[in-house]
């Protein structure tokens, strides 16, 4: 009996955590095409834009997949890490969305601060908009299994790959959640508390 208990707490412990833990790159795959799909049916995307947000997507939530748990306890490195990688991630996204696009792209919480605490872990916003995780506007983004990074800022010296590839008016406004003057307040909405280490 002592043992069957053991079991079923220990069962109950990985069910109860399973939005907590990190993501495999196949589920990055996965929820970055379902929020992309979504961006480029609300954005009125064009296919290279799409194939383009894909990539600075998957960078995104690559980058953040090992650190969200932390993230969620309200860890301040966490928090700053996570908000560092979705600055850069909003920033590449402003040299591929034209203004009116990215205008459109900050409006919506969904796609501009995409993940949240949520009952202890976290999940992401574009499920409260679209509850059907099988419903897909457009097919799978070209380099969707072959995409690994190699677009990331890292490979080019913090310099975004996608500048300058577009000719279309891009935002030159505040698009840095960090600088924005409601950075604490988005913060706290986003994750809660933040707990500091010393």
């Amino acid at each position: 009996m002592k043992r069957m208990m053991i079991t079923l707490f220990a069962i109950g412990m990985v069910a109860m955590s399973s939005t907590s833990m990190a993501m495999s790159t196949s589920r990055v795959r996965k929820e970055t095409r379902f929020l992309t799909d979504k961006m480029a049916y609300e954005l009125n995307l064009n296919t290279r834009q799409y194939n383009d947000a894909y990539e600075i997507n998957f960078d995104f939530l690559y980058a953040v997949r090992n650190i969200l748990d932390d993230v969620t306890r309200g860890e301040e490195w966490a928090l700053d890490d996570y908000y560092y990688y979705l600055d850069l991630r909003n920033d590449d996204l402003r040299w591929v969305l034209n203004d009116w696009q990215y205008r459109s792209f900050m409006s919506r919480e969904y796609f501009y601060r995409p993940i949240y605490a949520d009952r202890g872990g976290w999940s992401f916003r574009i499920y409260l908009n679209y509850s059907n995780p099988t419903l897909f506007y457009f097919g799978l983004p070209v380099h969707y299994h072959t995409y690994t990074g190699s677009h990331c800022r890292v490979y080019y010296g913090d310099v975004s790959f996608y500048r300058g590839r577009y000719h279309h008016n891009v935002f030159v406004g505040v698009h840095s959640v960090r600088n924005d003057r409601v950075y604490y307040s988005h913060r706290r909405s986003d994750f809660g508390k933040v707990t500091f280490r010393f």
